[in-house]
């Protein structure tokens, strides 16, 4: 990852999930591929048009987990 390759470097990771369902599903394995980030910006899940724009707080969630463990983390909602 990042960290290998730039070990003395700051790292921020900018997330946008696409589907809330993927974000739910894989939740746990985002949560630890980004806490390796030394900050982290997220923001609301991406749906494609003609798809279901089902409402989901799991990126909210992410951001939360994400600060409880010491990280900077930024949530941004869109529009």
């Amino acid at each position: 990852g990042a960290r290998e390759v730039y070990p003395d470097s700051f790292i921020v990771a900018v997330f946008e999930p696409h589907m809330p369902l993927r974000l739910q599903t894989f939740f746990a394995e985002f949560a630890s591929a980004l806490s390796s980030a030394d900050a982290v910006i997220i923001t609301e899940p991406f749906v494609p048009e003609g798809r279901d724009h089902e409402k989901s707080d799991d990126a909210l969630l992410l951001h939360k987990k994400l600060t409880e463990q010491g990280k900077k983390s930024l949530y941004v909602q869109q529009g």
